[in-house]
């Protein structure tokens, strides 16, 4: 019988290339980031595979928002 997988929005985690892809950086980038920390999104290791929590991406993405202030001339 073939093994069933869950979807990923189920699972929860995803590889290095889908979350590079949602976040719109680049692999090389999340690997440069596992090793140095410049950016600081965690990770997890599950055996020798990298994965992501989708939770911890939206919150990361969310933190990186930035609201201009208004101008007094557009109130």
């Amino acid at each position: 019988m073939p093994r069933k997988t869950l979807p990923e929005t189920i699972r929860g985690y995803v590889d290095e290339f889908k979350a590079a892809e949602f976040l719109d950086v680049s692999v090389p980038a999340l690997r440069a980031d596992r090793q140095q920390g410049t950016m600081g999104i965690p990770y997890s290791k599950i055996g020798k595979r990298v994965r992501y929590y989708i939770p911890t991406l939206i919150q990361y993405a969310e933190s990186k928002r930035v609201v201009p202030p208004m101008r007094a001339d557009q109130s």
